[in-house]
């Protein structure tokens, strides 16, 4: 098992222990000879005591392949004077060295790699800006509130080596088969999700029209992507009526698209699941409220499968709210109740913040072993600055969807918004460029739920390489896209099994998975002669070549499409969908065929039969 040690060595630096422990030996075994040395307070105190100007370090090499990455490392950089690494020498005649820095304790390797791992030392692989403090103010009667509102953006964290080459280097993966859950098919994954904050509101556009009832009009039922819609139930009891409640009714309404999922925003949005929210106590006191987890998670489901929903959609995802920072406990009812859970993280990657550390993790363990699944885009609170200003702030989604695409996809598309975005007129106009965006790529459309079990698989799955060459992948089946880096091989598909097909882009082979739990992928120089999937927009099941072509079933909701690839060139050949189509297509000079329509029914099931 590959180690990397960032930071520091913590056994040298905890002065609560009364025997230090020995890093040496582990060091050791990593490939590195630790110096003893002062420590870093002493070297302090010695330059105070003499009266000697404070102490700094200097590099002595550095490779800019690997450093200088999103800041640069140099002499006058802050990081030198802090004298908080430990002096490490490279041993392992396999190793690697990127930087090396030299201070009046010695020289180190700060960062380099071993056959066993690496190091990453100091605050050399990425700077840290000072956290701000967060403020909570009120607002002067007198004040600007457009101005006094805005919200702020701190310094970003940003990366001072490459952390895909290091990682790459130290745990030696190139090679190595990459399970990539923000792709399907070869095409990227996209969904779109709605918090149901001010479904009620009336939309400031023509104000006669409310929120849910804007975007039914405007985006809903004009796009045929797939959204999911949630709903904060107590929002809707406060303003319904004996005999007529308009914003369940707008639910209603929408929940009945085709294209549109059922999710929940609980019962009351709390804003903080951990230490619970403010309310004013009999002797007019601010206290804080744990909320009730059952109350705000089984009673907001079971309202919206009685009260808005069709019978065939049951809530399938519950959406965080407020800090998005749900305890073990309430993870585990959703869990209990078999619906997923979603929200946070909000990763920003953009021109305004180019830096990689914005770009979050996919999911977090709150404890007991529950896991919190994160979005993939930040939302239109941070475009919009907390809904303050820029109200048009989603176009800049288009940004991040490219630069989380090239030279790395990193993560799905997602459009991440609340229903308030249709007060403005501006707030539809920043969705629409996103999503029009969207549709003219070659993208695979699922709902927010569906992406859990693909993040749920990326954890569990497991893969390595066999004794006869072969790469071997064992999962669950959500997760159909293993990636190889830098090669350009084809896949050999007459060896190969549970393999439905492969195309090559931006440098690496995206092999594409059937629905079955083991797979073995063998490559090759030439390319097949087999007919198979180059790529597609939706699940693909069933696989089977025939002698006139292929067969398969397609499975979703939304723009579809998918290229097969070795059929006869210049041919013509029926497409049978399922009922929604059937046509002549025509393939290419060298035999490709590409088929493009849309998925009509909610999470349909379509029989595919190409054939001359």
């Amino acid at each position: 098992r590959k180690v990397v040690l960032m930071g520091g060595i913590g056994s040298t630096a905890d002065s609560t222990l009364q025997g230090q422990a020995d890093p040496g030996p582990a060091l050791a075994a990593l490939g590195f000879k630790l110096t003893p040395s002062a420590t870093q307070s002493a070297v302090r105190a010695g330059n105070s005591e003499l009266g000697l100007p404070a102490r700094t370090g200097e590099i002595t090499f550095m490779d800019p392949k690997v450093c200088n990455y999103e800041r640069s490392l140099t002499e006058n950089n802050e990081d030198l004077r802090k004298l908080d690494w430990p002096i490490l020498k490279l041993e392992d005649p396999a190793g690697k060295t990127y930087l090396k820095v030299k201070d009046p304790r010695g020289e180190s390797d700060v960062v380099a790699v071993s056959s066993r791992g690496g190091v990453a030392m100091g605050n050399f692989p990425c700077y840290a800006p000072v956290a701000q403090p967060l403020r909570s103010e009120s607002l002067p009667p007198d004040a600007n509130a457009a101005q006094y509102a805005a919200a702020e953006r701190s310094e970003a964290t940003t990366w001072q080596i490459d952390p895909f080459l290091f990682f790459a280097a130290a745990f030696q993966t190139d090679g190595l088969p990459k399970p990539d859950l923000s792709t399907l098919n070869g095409s990227r994954l996209f969904w779109a999700h709605v918090d149901g904050d001010a479904a009620g509101g009336m939309s400031h556009i023509d104000r006669s029209t409310l929120n849910s009832e804007m975007l039914y009009r405007e985006i809903f039922t004009k796009y045929s992507l797939p959204f999911t819609v949630s709903y904060i139930s107590d929002d809707m009891l406060k303003r319904a009526r004996p005999y007529y409640a308009r914003d369940l009714d707008a639910a209603r309404r929408i929940q009945s698209l085709p294209n549109v999922d059922t999710a929940s925003h609980t019962t009351s949005h709390p804003f903080d699941w951990v230490k619970g929210d403010n309310y004013l106590t009999p002797d007019k006191k601010l206290a804080r409220q744990p909320p009730s987890i059952p109350g705000e998670i089984t009673a907001a489901v079971d309202f919206t499968n009685q009260l808005i929903t069709p019978g065939e959609k049951p809530t399938r995802l519950l959406l965080w709210t407020g800090l998005c920072n749900p305890t073990p406990e309430a993870v585990a009812l959703t869990d209990a109740l078999g619906i997923a859970n979603m929200n946070g993280g909000n990763p920003i990657y953009d021109s305004t913040l180019p830096y990689i550390a914005g770009v979050y993790p996919v999911y977090s363990d709150v404890g007991e072993g529950r896991i919190q699944y994160h979005t993939a885009a930040a939302g239109d609170f941070h475009y919009t600055h907390s809904w303050t200003r820029d109200f048009d702030g989603l176009k800049n989604l288009v940004d991040y969807y490219q630069k989380t695409e090239k030279p790395y996809r990193l993560r799905p598309m997602n459009a991440y918004f609340h229903f308030y975005l249709a007060e403005k007129q501006a707030g539809l106009d920043g969705l629409r460029t996103a999503l029009d965006y969207v549709l003219k790529q070659d993208f695979a459309p699922i709902f927010a739920a569906d992406y859990v079990p693909i993040v749920k698989d990326f954890i569990t799955m497991r893969y390595g390489q066999a004794a006869d060459g072969s790469l071997v992948v064992h999962n669950q089946g959500p997760l159909r896209t293993i990636r190889l880096d830098g090669v350009k091989q084809a896949v050999d598909l007459n060896l190969s099994q549970g393999v439905i097909g492969f195309v090559v882009e931006s440098e690496s082979l995206y092999v594409h998975l059937d629905e079955g739990a083991k797979h073995r992928i063998f490559l090759q120089d030439p390319p097949p002669s087999k007919t198979y999937l180059v790529r597609g927009s939706h699940l693909i099941d069933g696989w089977r070549e025939t002698s006139q072509g292929a067969s398969f079933r397609l499975q979703g909701t939304g723009p579809a499409f998918f290229t097969l690839a070795n059929l006869a060139p210049n041919a013509s050949y029926r497409v049978s969908v399922g009922g929604l189509s059937n046509q002549a297509v025509k393939t290419d000079a060298r035999g490709t065929l590409t088929w493009r329509g849309t998925l009509t029914a909610y999470r349909g099931t379509y029989p595919v039969e190409v054939s001359r």
